[in-house]
């Protein structure tokens, strides 16, 4: 299925094809940094190599973590409108974008401006 949009053909299987492999890297480095802070969790509570490590990569974790998982969810989010029936167009493209960004925001604001001193 394809439609011209001004002067080029955009078809829509194509971007959902390539939406579903970067989900899919995309979703693989997610499940690596969930590791990542699982062990870097453990260490911080647990101790067994150095907290301090543990504590400083649960930390620099954090941000990069929560990002991945928001643009996963986003993409998702389309693949669930697409089998609710929402129709292609601008809604169907504009939503996942907004929920993301709204979905990161408090993030990056407890990141950069909640930060105890």
């Amino acid at each position: 299925m394809t439609r011209v949009d001004g002067l080029h053909v955009v078809g829509y299987l194509d971007l959902n094809a390539a939406l579903g492999k970067v989900d899919r890297v995309i979703s693989s480095s997610l499940l690596m940094l969930f590791l990542l802070m699982t062990v870097s969790g453990y260490m911080f509570t647990k101790g067994f190599i150095d907290r301090y490590w543990g504590f400083l990569a649960h930390l620099q974790l954090a941000i990069p973590t929560m990002l991945v998982f928001t643009i996963h969810f986003s993409i998702r989010l389309r693949f669930m409108l697409l089998r609710w029936k929402m129709k292609e167009g601008l809604l169907l493209n504009l939503v996942p974008v907004l929920v993301g960004i709204a979905l990161f925001l408090p993030v990056l604001y407890l990141a950069f401006f909640f930060i105890s001193s």
